[in-house]
């Protein structure tokens, strides 16, 4: 009866803390999406006056004629084209976000309706093993379930910083393929400015647009690893933070866009993609300490639960 008891107690705990974690991750995620959707709003309007601002220059505006009696409208017309661009690449990484989010959203309501009836199947647990305590009245049964409880949050801990970990390597792959691809648009740059031509101009243009795609994909992951940080950090009392990570990119979709003929902008970014993968690696770092400690505690209460249960006969 013990045995059997404890199990589905262990069980019914970690469902309970799974549906919790689910019901935390969603509330973060539906007011990150209300939060991106207002953010979303004013990049939209940034783009759109922009756009006003290129027609007005295109046009025989007061500001176009302006420009053409001082001889430097093109110059001004292909800055406010490039501003133009900057403005509409963090509309449409903006746009991409919500639709990531809004799908993630749908799959955690997915996932938490498995576990709907998670706190009554524990608290209905709970109450047998409080009956069969009482009717019991040995040591080692009293033990053997508190043993359960313990490796249940263990268990539990333990699934959460790995989901954890998961998301911070996946962070840091994007990060390391946005500092690669930035890397090799640097040493065409170089040669592009040691007269390299257009076919060193285009690589490298190409190099950049392939890191702004991996920065993309990075900050979604950063914000994923951010929010299982949160929830780690709170279930198990350690200190892991990732504050300013999560808008690194948007470097690339400012600075660099505007001013991506300029060598130093793409030293820059380099700069920061590393700052963000050396953070990175020191919080999965803490996260596998952590969990190596979990893991010595879970194989040593099993080991003796193992003992108890041998020695008394326990089934």
């Amino acid at each position: 009866m013990t045995a059997a008891l404890n199990e589905r107690i262990q069980q019914a705990k970690e469902n309970l803390r799974r549906f919790q974690k689910i019901e935390s991750l969603l509330l973060a995620k539906i007011a990150r999406l209300q939060s991106e959707v207002d953010y979303c709003k004013q990049l939209k309007a940034r783009w759109q006056a922009e756009q006003a601002d290129v027609k007005r220059l295109e046009g025989l505006s007061i500001t176009g004629l302006f420009y053409t009696v001082l001889g430097s409208r093109e110059q001004q017309l292909e800055k406010e084209r490039q501003e133009m661009l900057a403005a509409w690449l963090k509309y449409e990484e903006s746009e991409e976000t919500i639709a990531e989010i809004k799908a993630e959203i749908e799959s955690l309501k997915a996932d938490k309706s498995k576990f709907t009836t998670a706190e009554s199947d524990y608290q209905r647990l709970v109450a047998e093993k409080e009956e069969w305590l009482r009717n019991a009245g040995t040591p080692e049964g009293a033990w053997l379930i508190e043993v359960s409880d313990e490796l249940a949050e263990l268990d539990s801990d333990y699934r959460e910083l790995s989901e954890a970990i998961q998301a911070g390597e996946a962070a840091l792959n994007h990060l390391k393929s946005t500092q690669s691809s930035l890397n090799s648009a640097g040493n065409w740059g170089t040669w592009d400015m040691l007269g390299g031509g257009s076919i060193s101009t285009f690589v490298k243009h190409s190099r950049l647009d392939d890191a702004r795609s991996h920065a993309h994909r990075a900050q979604r992951e950063l914000a994923h690893f951010q929010e299982e940080l949160a929830d780690v950090s709170q279930r198990i009392h350690i200190d892991l933070k990732i504050d300013g990570l999560t808008s690194f990119a948007d470097y690339f979709f400012d600075g660099l866009i505007v001013d991506w003929l300029v060598q130093s902008r793409i030293n820059k970014a380099q700069s920061s993609c590393a700052n963000a993968i050396e953070a990175v690696r020191g919080l999965l770092s803490q996260c596998r300490h952590q969990r190596a400690d979990l893991t010595d505690r879970i194989e040593s209460l099993t080991s003796e639960r193992k003992r108890i249960l041998d020695q008394n006969g326990v089934v």
